[in-house]
């Protein structure tokens, strides 16, 4: 059973200030819309020591806000993908004395206080004896005048759960953006660099469980973070608009995951359900439907294969 973190208060200590000193805000850019990625990074300033911005293409740092913290833009001229962009500005992290780092997507907002409520609660987690890797919150997704609050997943028994509490637990699975983290642990268990995007942060989460690590959800504070290029409601449940090239690296990386990485059968139910969700949203949701199953099949055969070279999307 989870741990029940929650009935704890949350307090902003000095210690957690010194943890504060030792951050690094990390935000993955491609083509990033200037005014989010502006906003984004004034909000996150105060609570960080340094913010590093990846460049997988389309950054103008012409645009950037003036902020005190330092920022550090690091490029490498082509779209490295997720995982191998995350794995690189935690190298820079390291490499300037950080010892954590919280990663965003660039259209991401953060609650204001929200940096300073993921470092208690680890924090406090820790104090109980709890081997905490990340802590990420609760994602709020506005679109249509809808507020949908995403659940955290558990995928450690024989049945896939969602928890809805209020406060902190243990939970399964992180998505990058928002994810508060530990650098040492990082150095254990790096991102997987050959899934490029998608399952990244599940496939992490998973393999940091494999190693004795925790990681904790909180309702305590949230992120604003649309999930899909759009999003249509079927009663009480959501479907997102992909383009077909991210079909292509969902379906490849879920089918890989499925068949061949070890995890317990709530885990290869909460990919297969995913599977058939995202199949429901390619035929309802997707602009070109077409082209969008056409890279589903591809990505299914590669994932089939453990094919993994970017080359194999042309």
């Amino acid at each position: 059973m989870p741990s029940d973190l929650h009935t704890k208060p949350i307090l902003l200590s000095p210690t957690s200030n010194m943890e504060l000193s030792s951050l690094a805000a990390i935000v993955v850019c491609f083509y990033p819309d200037a005014e989010k990625l502006s906003r984004l990074v004034t909000r996150i300033s105060p609570s960080v020591r340094l913010v590093i911005l990846f460049d997988n293409g389309g950054l103008d740092i012409n645009c950037l806000p003036k902020v005190e913290v330092e920022i550090h833009v690091e490029s490498r001229r082509v779209n490295v993908g997720v995982a191998t962009a995350l794995n690189q500005a935690c190298q820079v992290a390291v490499q300037r004395g950080m010892h954590y780092a919280v990663s965003f997507d660039q259209d991401s907002l953060p609650a204001p206080e929200m940096i300073e409520v993921l470092m208690s609660e680890m924090r406090l987690a820790r104090s109980d004896g709890i081997r905490v890797a990340a802590i990420g919150p609760q994602i709020r997704d506005v679109r249509d005048g809808k507020m949908w609050h995403s659940a955290f997943a558990r995928t450690a028994g024989w049945i896939p759960e969602k928890w809805h509490g209020s406060g902190t637990e243990e939970v399964s699975l992180l998505l990058t953006s928002g994810c508060l983290f530990d650098l040492t642990a990082w150095q254990t268990i790096p991102f997987d660099d050959q899934l490029f995007i998608d399952y990244v942060d599940h496939n992490w989460c998973w393999r940091l469980a494999k190693h004795g690590y925790k990681v904790l959800g909180t309702t305590k504070t949230f992120l604003m973070h649309e999930l899909s290029d759009g999003l249509r409601s079927f009663g009480k449940r959501a479907l997102g608009r992909y383009s077909p090239i991210r079909r292509y690296f969902q379906f490849r990386n879920a089918v890989y995951h499925l068949l061949y990485f070890p995890m317990p059968l709530g885990g290869k139910l909460f990919v297969m359900r995913n599977i058939i969700s995202m199949l429901a949203s390619v035929i309802f949701l997707d602009n070109s439907c077409g082209l969008s199953l056409k890279q589903s099949m591809r990505g299914v055969m590669h994932g089939v294969c453990k094919s993994f070279g970017l080359h194999l999307l042309v």
